[in-house]
């Protein structure tokens, strides 16, 4: 029995693998494999969703072929023809593209069909690396818990890479040290109540279509400017708040919470023209 209860050998037989092949495609040797095998090491956590992301895989596409539906000839020529979008414009046509021609291929609906009524969801490939594991921790989190994580992500992470020039600076004291970290706690609970007011206002201003998409972005960054305003004097030694409440300062405030709200607002439009095109 393996130490963490994964059957590696039981999964590499499934893909009808040799444990050399199995230590290729991991990238890993084969005397790992067959420790893993063995017991006699754990599998890292890594290497397991790799292996279980081939499974599962494997499965479904064991189950497509079960169906009996041919594939369809242009999506299997059109696939070794596609390469990474360069940006979202290409993305989103690509995907409208390929969509269209599900919505009109009696093979593709048929296979679409079928898959949805036998078959779990397709597998996507794990996420990779420490923020590819944060981005899929997140990405199992509700909808609704979503973008106050992502906020969250994103104003710790930004203000993680500013403290830690900070630091380099000064010397690395304790004082320092200490308040870095708070910093960069309460840019993570500001951006989480940006992504929390995203949330609670977005049924409202999808009804407006393009013009809600950058209101909801101008709403979560005023609600996360507001509340860095409120909470990093509290670390950061900074009267932010007594700033704010002057002419200048508030302009400043309002000017920095408009350029994120476009910004968030243009990633709103973009991702539900991408939705659409995908639907």
């Amino acid at each position: 029995m393996q130490a963490n209860h994964f059957d590696v050998r039981a999964a590499r037989e499934r893909l009808e693998l040799g444990t050399e092949a199995l230590a290729a495609e991991l990238q890993v040797t084969e005397g790992e494999v067959r420790a893993w095998e063995s017991g006699a090491i754990r599998i890292p956590r890594n290497a397991r969703r790799a292996l279980e992301y081939r499974v599962a895989h494997a499965e479904w596409s064991a189950g497509m072929a079960a169906s009996g539906l041919p594939e369809c000839e242009w999506l299997k020529s059109e696939r070794a023809k596609l390469v990474l979008p360069r940006g979202t414009e290409e993305m989103i046509r690509l995907a409208g593209t390929v969509r269209a021609h599900m919505w009109a291929c009696e093979v593709c609906t048929a296979r679409e069909r079928w898959a949805k009524e036998h078959l779990p969801p397709f597998p996507l490939p794990p996420a990779k690396g420490a923020v590819g594991t944060a981005l899929g921790a997140i990405q199992r989190l509700p909808a609704w818990a979503r973008p106050a994580a992502w906020g969250g992500l994103a104003m710790a992470a930004m203000t993680a890479a500013r403290a830690l020039l900070m630091l380099a600076t000064t010397g690395w004291r304790a004082r320092d040290v200490l308040e870095a970290a708070g910093a960069v706690l309460l840019a993570a609970a500001a951006g989480a109540a940006g992504g929390l007011v995203y949330t609670l206002t977005r049924p409202a201003t999808r009804r407006l279509g393009t013009a809600g998409d950058y209101l909801s972005g101008i709403l979560a960054s005023t609600a996360f400017v507001g509340a860095a305003v409120a909470v990093l004097p509290f670390v950061t030694r900074t009267p932010m708040l007594d700033e704010a409440v002057r002419p200048a300062g508030a302009i400043i405030f309002a000017l920095t919470a408009l350029l994120f709200g476009l910004i968030v607002g243009k990633m709103t439009h973009d991702g539900e023209r991408l939705k659409k095109a995908t639907e």
